[in-house]
């Protein structure tokens, strides 16, 4: 006859039930930072690249030179006084797609890339910044709408700064990206991880319930043994019935139908349907 299963018995479900919930709220606390954390550094390297794209696009020199005829007006952008500037903050925009797209070892190379053509980026605009009127007089000489000397030259050194800025967080996000990265999620994750340890999953969930179905076990056992002898020792054929394949087959029975259940549920399957 069947009975309730030992305190033991509960007291090691209710304490491996609560490991599980620790572990698992653990692991959603983790995903969360890690999440936040992506997405500042993105938000950086979007901010990085725009502001540096956006200054060097500004007009930094203005100078009049005399033309054939009359006099020509000649803006100096700062793309002009630093050609790697545009490219790089186009770079820094591609990667804030690519990012999320790669795994471990990708996303090391790209913030290794980005940190590098940051810390370029930043120091030609440091050195174009310490001679802005001398290089923009020799750019309009060397190439400019003008013939002859430059007359007059007004510059706008403030536009530097966003430049020099947004390649100093282009800087700073690549490192993050470089050293941080590989903890974070990655386009279509969940996918992929349902795909890869489904099998693993499949298997802890078995030994699961075969840690279950031994401690029920262990708790009969514990409860009917006695009663069992008695029965045993008054019903020979009964126990010879009982010892033999009726036991087996039950415990087969239990065991096969719970298999069934998980793997209903592996597949989607509503078992109860």
């Amino acid at each position: 006859m069947p009975c309730a299963p030992s305190p033991n018995a509960e007291n090691m479900r209710a304490r491996e039930t609560r490991m599980e919930n620790a572990v698992t709220d653990l692991a959603a606390r983790h995903r969360r930072a890690a999440r936040r954390e992506c997405l500042a550094t993105l938000g950086a390297l979007v901010l990085g690249s725009g502001t540096g794209l956006w200054g060097a696009t500004r007009t930094w020199a203005t100078a009049e030179v005399p033309a054939t005829l009359m006099r020509t007006t000649v803006e100096v952008t700062g793309s002009d006084l630093v050609p790697l500037a545009s490219a790089v903050c186009l770079v820094g925009l591609a990667a804030v797609v690519l990012v999320p797209a790669v795994r471990r070892m990708g996303r090391r190379i790209v913030g290794a890339v980005l940190a590098l053509l940051g810390s370029v980026l930043l120091v030609n605009v440091l050195v174009v910044a310490a001679d802005v009127d001398g290089r923009a007089a020799r750019w309009i000489e060397r190439g400019g709408e003008g013939s002859g000397p430059v007359d007059t030259l007004s510059t706008s050194p403030g536009w530097v700064v966003p430049t020099a800025a947004g390649a100093a967080l282009m800087v700073a996000a690549g490192v993050l990206v470089a050293l941080r990265g590989h903890r974070w999620p990655a386009m279509g994750r969940r996918y992929e991880r349902t795909g890869r340890t489904g099998r693993t999953g499949r298997a802890g969930r078995t030994d699961q319930m075969d840690r279950m179905d031994r401690t029920d076990q262990a708790g009969r056992a514990d409860g009917s043994g006695n009663a069992d002898r008695a029965d045993h020792a008054s019903h020979p054929d009964r126990r010879a019935q009982l010892g033999g394949g009726q036991a087996v087959t039950e415990g087969d029975g239990e065991a096969g139908s719970s298999a069934a259940v998980w793997d209903a549920l592996d597949r989607g399957d509503d078992p109860t349907a």
